[in-house]
């Protein structure tokens, strides 16, 4: 009776793992979708990517302008810039990001063409269950991919998901080019 007590406890608590990490898979995405939508009505308002807008501090005086070359630079203030302006075109809650942030927009990583919404730190599991829901289930192709940070800034090394193990980072195409 207490192994059968034990074995219903069990199923119970991996059914609610199961529950938590869809509902983390389903967070992700929606965070992906948020972000891919301010980007695009920032790019059809001001005909520029957000961080990289020349214009953007004639709207806000209290951002920084961009370069208006067409591309976020990973190292450079207009990657930490592009939230500011999404936030200040009310696009974004302010809340939302914060200059500690694990989200980046970056162009051209992990062999994504256009502008991608990288997020450092998934857990692996996590990583690949998205994947494999929204995409292709490879982190080397398609629109979602793992990119590695540790490799001295390298920022085109595709690997494969791991099963366990320390947060991967995981880039996903917005479809802007």
């Amino acid at each position: 009776m207490v192994l059968v007590i034990i074995a219903i406890m069990m199923g119970a608590v991996l059914r609610s793992d199961k529950v938590v990490d869809e509902g983390r898979m389903q967070r992700m995405a929606l965070d992906y979708a948020a972000v891919a939508s301010a980007v695009q009505a920032y790019v059809q308002w001001y005909h520029f990517f957000p961080g990289d807008d020349p214009k953007a501090q004639e709207r806000w005086p209290e951002v920084v302008n961009g370069n208006g070359d067409g591309v976020i630079d990973a190292e450079s203030p207009e990657e930490r810039q592009a939230w500011l302006h999404l936030v200040s075109a009310h696009l974004l809650l302010s809340g939302a990001m914060t200059e500690n942030s694990r989200m980046h927009l970056w162009h051209h990583v992990a062999g994504l063409s256009g502008i991608a919404l990288c997020v450092e730190d998934v857990l692996p599991l996590l990583a690949s269950g998205f994947d494999h829901h929204l995409d292709d289930g490879d982190g080397r192709a398609g629109r979602i991919r793992r990119l590695d940070l540790s490799s001295g800034g390298y920022r085109d090394a595709r690997l494969p998901w791991p099963v366990e193990g320390e947060g991967v980072t995981v880039c996903s195409s917005l479809g802007i080019i």
